[in-house]
């Protein structure tokens, strides 16, 4: 029944969409039937729906007339005509076209060839064109004098490297690789099912564009359509394809239309009902694909992309497939930064559009689709609260797991026509959220409502940054590379002699000083940074270096003694400045008021308490009228009290003056020493936690006299009073926690009533809490309104400060010959660096960042232009899967580039595992074989595997595993007794919480107290002599960058410990790893430490119980060392100390 269901549903969109292109596809197909020399066959209906949505004539897809440049204009017979022998149909018109039958005549196919027959047992047979490009894409090799390029596909070489050895290794026979043809294809399919069957990070994302190369789709339709594949292998490949198609970009699903095309035709004939589902599935969705494709690229063409909202505030311009201002764009600089634009804005803000549009067509059905994007109701906004010196709005939601810092989420109150989009800023207890977006403040009518709030997954920075900026612009800096296409230009510039570089690496450098714009590429340890630096002290100042990450950056700087050196935006030379810190005053003092402001509504949200009536009067809340009501009695505060509490007239009120309640809560936490000390304006007559206060002394009370006076008859009449004070206190505490609870009592108030009612003794006990909500609600509103005059205030100072703080980072940098910055921080300060004007800008980690932020970073001034990444078996897709790098399209455009291929880093053995993994193309410099052997442990490189499992932290996706942490923290101590220092160790982890436990233990440590724990994304582009790593948890040491610098930040030895099945298993990279581990036999459950006084003696730990075997450092035989006194040390083996200098024998006393 849901079976038929979704068929109709299917049928229904697909009839919808068709009726919508109707006359632009009867167009084109005039077009192509004047123009081409024989009829299109299509194969099925299915297929005829998809050729309706995709261009086949005068296109604008440029993806699509790519993929049809692409492959080579051949088709083949359908399986219809016999699944022995496969033919070949070429077409010699530049349209594809096909046979107009399924029986085409002899001399219409062409001559059956020998070489094109099935291969036998179930290989991947792969057609001549299809070989020969493979064979050109391998053998070409685009040099020059200074590098070549390096390969492309790294990902899907790995994975058929893996699978080829999997299959040998379960059949126990030789199966060439794919270059050779033979490779089985259903079990490369199995494989992926496998790898991409679950959840996709942006780093599978990644790696699955690698994958999914027109290449790869090309021999999987080959084999689809030669051979016959049973049904596990069409249940693989809809695995894969409805994995690629919810992760990937349209621009890359639309590769797959012919290959699931041929798909949908072979599993027609198979007749499996639920194949023929999920394939109908898997066509519906490759339609949404391709109309996506075809809409962006309409945008690029039509739309005015300064005029488009990257925030917006109103559904209408952001749900609808069309926004902002039609106009054709003219120049090509700006059909460029159209391009770059609307790239990230759909990569950004696109998943979040389509699932929220989904989300509102499907919110009134039992249908759920599935979503990238999590959705929680029942959201409000409880207060501000002042976070540093920005305003955020504390969230009324239970821990969501996958809320992480910077994450962009989107509120809305009405079913998201308008929308509030807003950043996460804690998540560590109450969730804190900043708004985001142009215009938005804290207003008053935010917390009058309830809101649906969609989770977007995705950090809004740099993305938010960079779209704002490419809307700015009206210029590209290095035009001539960036938008006119050119390859190579050169420049007059003396080379000097660098002694210190090798060949490859002198190569580079005089590439980098006598061209424009030049490419420099190589693994990690290969002397990226030492070629730049040499560039840097060669080239006219001042000079701009951008990195991708904070450490990377310092790390760069520091290596460029004795030049002077400055970072943007630094906050010691800002805070040195006398006219700043005037400044400074002013801003502290509204933001003392907001302090105020936060702490008043905060208590006024927990509704713990009654509010004094002072506090209402000061406001202005309560009328005069009402006031004179409880003038009866000189102590006002018992009055109100008495009326509000014990229902009373104004004549029973006893004379029991009451003191208004301080305030003696926990303020929110502010690690300003000025506002921390901030203390609110509101007085109470009464709090919830001052009556449980006097209810805990009375308790203690009763307890004393029994322990001192015992049963006396006196003592009994005073514990007896006692008691009934006790009980008092504990009903009123109920009563008044009942009250307060009952703010609805509101609504029974009318603004007529309220100017009509005079005497308030006369009102029965709702009406009474009725008006105390009222004031409370008027109060709160006032405040409010405070709170937006100071918003408008702190922004003015902010801005204020922002302009004095560029002027000073302006005046320091023309005095410096290197300025530097990431790549973040120059998109944001891009008018400091237009001021300052450098014409030399040197990128680092240039494959990590994005070719629109790379443009929004470069000053106009820019006329050279050094970019430094990795490799392409290196690099790593930012932001999305598919917004590479400039550094991978001016690669991919052919460019020269210099690339160094001998690292100097790494020891041999850890060399070792990255070149049978990661870069097989990799040299070591002879200078690592003289590298010293890791003192006091028998392997240089070892993977500790266990399965101790992690557990989770906080709200968030963060992960502990002490068993890990502690073992590392007793291998570091062994390691520190072996005579290395503090400076040569450093213990990386992937998880925040784990990097706390282990900076905490450390600091707490004699030994250890300056050892360094680092997250491992912070140690991008450093190293040490001995790296530790703590896996955690998949889900982060899964990532591809993760990985790499784990890799390759180790010089002499590295250690890693955590459970390597999991990680292979859930990662191919790992996959891979786990072989190249195990035929070196460094993994293993135990680690071998060897003694360095008995070097035969190896001790195995596995645990850091372990280390208390040998506390010394030695192993667990005597010292028997001979001291002078001529008896032996009875200690056990020791390492330090070894002349005895300072030991004293017991026996000699």
């Amino acid at each position: 029944m849901h079976s038929n269901q979704r068929q109709e549903d299917g049928r229904a969109k697909r009839g919808h969409l068709k009726k919508t292109h109707q006359a632009h596809s009867q167009e084109r197909r005039d077009r192509v039937s004047t123009t081409s020399q024989h009829r299109v066959w299509r194969r099925s209906d299915s297929e005829a729906r998809i050729h309706e949505c995709m261009p086949l004539g005068g296109t604008e897809n440029k993806v699509w007339l790519s993929t049809l440049e692409s492959r080579k204009r051949e088709w083949v017979t359908p399986p219809e005509t016999g699944v022995s022998q496969h033919r070949v149909w070429q077409s010699g018109s530049k349209d594809r076209t096909h046979p107009t039958g399924p029986r085409a005549s002899q001399h219409q196919l062409g001559q059956n060839r020998p070489e094109d027959s099935m291969h036998q047992q179930g290989a991947a047979p792969t057609s001549r064109p299809v070989q020969r490009n493979l064979r050109q894409s391998d053998s070409v090799d685009r040099t020059h004098k200074h590098g070549t390029t390096p390969t492309s596909g790294v990902s899907q070489q790995r994975l058929w490297r893996s699978c080829l050895e999997d299959r040998t290794s379960q059949q126990g026979q030789k199966v060439s690789d794919m270059h050779g043809g033979r490779m089985t294809v259903a079990v490369v399919m199995k494989q992926l099912a496998q790898l991409y069957g679950g959840h996709v990070d942006a780093s599978k994302a990644a790696e699955l564009v690698q994958v999914c190369t027109p290449n790869f789709l090309q021999q999987l339709e080959a084999f689809i359509r030669s051979t016959a594949p049973d049904v596990a292998f069409f249940s693989d490949l809809a695995t894969f394809c409805r994995r690629a198609f919810t992760s990937l970009p349209s621009s890359v699903c639309v590769h797959f239309q012919h290959t699931l095309m041929t798909s949908l035709w072979v599993v027609e004939k198979l007749g499996n009902p639920a194949l023929k589902d999920q394939f109908a599935r898997l066509q519906d969705k490759l339609v949404e694909h391709v109309h996506r494709s075809r809409e962006l690229d309409t945008r690029v063409v039509q739309q005015n992309f300064r005029s488009v909202p990257v925030l917006p505030a109103q559904s209408d311009a952001f749900l609808s497939p069309l926004n902002g201002t039609s106009a054709a764009v003219s120049s090509a600089e700006e059909r460029y930064l159209s391009k770059l634009f609307f790239s990230l804005y759909e990569a950004f803000m696109g998943c979040i559009r389509d699932d929220i549009r989904s989300f509102r067509d499907t919110q009134h059905t039992p249908l759920q689709p599935a979503s990238s994007v999590q959705f929680c109701q029942g959201v409000r906004f409880i207060s501000p609260v002042l976070m540093g010196d920005c305003l955020c709005l504390a969230v009324s939601l239970t821990p969501v797991c996958h809320l992480r810092l910077g994450t962009l989420v989107c509120f809305s109150c009405d079913g998201f026509r308008s929308l509030l989009f807003a950043t996460v800023k804690c998540t560590d207890g109450q969730i804190l959220v900043q708004l985001c977006g142009k215009g938005h403040q804290v207003t008053k009518q935010l917390f009058e409502h309830e809101y649906m709030m969609a989770n977007s997954g995705l950090c809004a920075e740099p993305s938010v940054s960079v779209l704002l900026t490419l809307q700015q612009l009206q210029a590209v800096p290095m035009r001539h590379f960036l938008v006119e296409g050119g390859t190579g230009l050169g420049r007059k510039h003396h080379v000097q002699e660098q002694p210190d570089l090798d060949s490859l690496q002198r190569e580079a450098f005089s590439h980098a000083l006598t061209q424009e714009l030049c490419l420099v590429l190589g693994p990690p340890g290969s002397g990226k940074t030492h070629v730049a630096c040499a560039v840097a002290h060669n080239t006219s100042f001042p000079v701009l270096v951008l990195c991708k990450s904070h450490s990377g950056l310092n790390t760069f700087l520091q290596r460029l003694a004795p030049l002077t050196v400055m970072r943007l935006s630094d906050k010691t030379k800002h805070q040195q400045n006398k006219e700043r810190r005037k400044m400074q005053v002013h801003k502290n003092t509204v933001l003392v008021h907001l302090r105020k402001l936060e702490l008043d509504l905060a208590l006024l949200a927990s509704s713990d308490g009654v509010v004094a009536l002072e506090s209402f009067r000061e406001s202005g809340v309560v009328c005069d009228a009402h006031f004179r009501s409880f003038l009866h009695q000189p102590d006002t505060t018992s009055v109100y009290y008495s009326w509000l509490i014990d229902e009373t007239s104004p004549h029973d009120v006893h004379p029991d003056p009451r003191s208004l309640v301080p305030f003696s809560g926990a303020a929110p936490h502010t690690e300003d020493p000025v506002l921390s000390a901030v203390q609110p304006s509101l007085k109470w007559a009464e709090r919830l936690e001052n009556v449980e206060k006097k209810r805990s002394e009375v308790n203690a009370y009763i307890n004393k006299l029994q322990e001192r006076w015992g049963y006396g008859e006196d003592v009994t009449k005073e514990i007896h009073v006692q008691k009934e004070l006790y009980r008092l206190l504990a009903f009123k505490r109920k009563q008044l926690k009942g009250w307060l609870t009952k703010t609805w009592l509101t609504k029974t108030w009318s603004s007529d009533r309220l100017k009509t009612c005079h005497d308030l003794w006369k009102l029965k006990p709702v009406e009474r809490w009725g008006l105390y909500f009222v004031w409370v609600a008027a109060l709160r509103a006032q405040l409010l309104d405070r709170l937006e005059n100071l918003q408008h205030e702190l922004t003015l100072e902010d801005r204020k400060l922002e302009l004095v703080d560029q002027l000073i980072d302006v005046k320091a940098a023309q005095q410096v010959a290197v300025v530097g910055a990431t790549a973040g921080e120059a998109t944001r300060l891009r008018s400091v660096l237009e001021k300052l004007a450098p014409t030399t800008v040197i990128v680092d980690e240039a494959t990590h960042i994005t070719e629109a932020q790379l443009v929004t970073c470069l000053p106009q001034s820019c006329q050279h232009l050094v970019l430094l990444g990795k490799c392409a078996v290196f690099e790593y897709l930012t932001v999305a899967a598919h917004l590479p790098s400039l550094v991978h399209r001016l690669t991919e455009k052919g460019m020269a580039i210099s690339e160094l291929k001998t690292q100097h880093r790494m020891q041999p053995q850890i060399a070792k595992l990255i070149i049978s993994t990661l870069c097989p193309g990799l040299e070591s410099h002879t200078s690592v074989s003289s590298m010293c052997k890791v003192k006091g442990v028998n392997h240089n490189m070892f993977f500790i595997s266990h399965e101790h499992l992690a557990d989770k932290v906080g709200n968030i996706c963060d992960y502990q595993n002490l068993q890990e942490a502690d073992f590392l923290l007793a291998l570091c101590h062994h390691l520190m007794l072996q005579g290395y220092s503090a400076q040569d160790i450093v213990i990386l982890t992937t998880c925040p919480s784990q990097q706390r436990y282990l900076q905490k233990e450390c600091e707490s440590s004699l030994l250890l107290s300056h050892v360094r724990a680092h997250l491992v994304e912070e140690f991008c582009g450093q190293e040490c002599r001995i790296v530790l790593v703590s896996t955690v948890h998949p889900d982060s040491a899964c990532c591809t960058e993760n990985i790499n610098v784990m890799l390759t930040r180790a010089q002499e030895g590295l250690y890693i410990t955590g459970n390597l099945q999991t990680l292979a298993n859930r990662s191919s990279i790992w996959h891979v790893i786990q072989k190249a581990l195990e035929k070196d036999d460094a993994v293993g459950t135990q680690l071998l430490l060897r003694c360095q006084i008995h070097p035969d003696e190896l001790t195995a730990v596995s645990s850091a119980a372990d280390f208390l075997h040998i506390p010394e450092g030695g192993c667990m035989l005597p010292c028997n060392y001979t001291l002078k006194c001529g008896h032996t040390c009875d200690k056990q083996c020791h390492i330090s100390d070894r002349e005895h200098d300072s030991y004293q024998c017991k026996r000699h006393e």
